[in-house]
C-alpha cells in the first residue's frame, strides 16, 4: 500500500501539477491522472479538512467520511433522467440523511447560487451539458460538504456555460470556503 501511494505521488510529480493552498483550489492538468487523483484525493484533502487520519479508517468508516466530507461531480454527471432537477438534488440530500424540508430548502438556495432556478421543475432527460453540470454540482453540494471533486467539469460546455461554472466555483471557494479539486485538459483553467 505504501509503495502504491508513493508511485501515485511520483506520477503526479512528473505531471507538474499546480497546487495553490492559499486559494484552496487545486487544478490538475493531466487527464490521464484523473483516476489516480480521485484515489488519493481523500488523503490530500485530509490536510485541508482536519485531523482525521484516513489511514486508520476501515472501508465502511472511510465511505462514511467521504459521504460526509466530499461532493463528487463525475464527467458523465450520473443524473436520474426521469426526475426533475429539484428531485435529483432532493433525492441525494435524502440519501445523505437530510430531512425532506431541509433538502428542499437547500435545493432552493443552490438554485439561486448556481443560477438554475428555471431548471428546477424540468426533467433532466433533455438537459444541455451546461444544465446537467449545474444540476450535478447542486447535487454534489446538497449536503454542504467542505470538499468538492470535479472530473473534467467543462468538457462539452459552451463558452457561456464554462464561464458560469468558473464563476460558481470561485463563489464557492471565496464565499463558502470550499476546497475544490478538479481535473482538466484545458490550460486556461489551470
Amino acid at each position: 500500500r505504501r509503495f502504491a501511494r508513493f508511485d501515485a505521488w511520483r506520477r503526479l510529480h512528473r505531471a507538474r501539477l499546480y497546487w495553490t493552498n492559499e486559494s484552496r483550489a487545486w487544478p490538475i492538468f493531466h487527464p490521464a491522472l484523473a483516476r489516480v487523483v480521485q484515489r488519493i484525493a481523500t488523503w490530500q484533502i485530509r490536510r485541508a479538512v482536519g485531523d482525521t487520519d484516513l489511514a486508520q479508517l476501515d472501508g465502511s468508516q472511510l465511505a462514511q467520511w467521504r459521504a460526509e466530507n466530499v461532493g463528487f461531480v463525475f464527467q458523465g454527471f450520473n443524473l436520474l433522467p426521469v426526475l426533475t432537477a429539484r428531485e435529483n438534488v432532493v433525492y441525494y440530500g435524502r440519501l445523505h440523511g437530510m430531512s425532506e424540508d431541509a433538502a428542499q430548502d437547500r435545493a432552493e438556495s443552490l438554485a439561486r447560487v448556481l443560477e438554475m432556478a428555471p431548471l428546477l421543475e424540468r426533467r433532466t432527460e433533455g438537459f444541455s451539458q451546461g444544465e446537467r453540470m449545474k444540476t450535478a454540482l447542486a447535487r454534489a453540494l446538497v449536503h454542504n460538504p467542505p470538499n468538492i471533486i470535479l472530473d473534467e467539469p467543462t468538457n462539452g460546455l459552451d463558452v457561456l456555460a464554462t464561464r458560469a461554472l468558473r464563476d460558481a466555483l470561485r463563489r464557492l471557494r471565496d464565499d463558502e470556503g470550499k476546497c475544490i479539486v478538479f481535473s482538466t485538459h484545458i490550460m486556461q483553467e489551470v
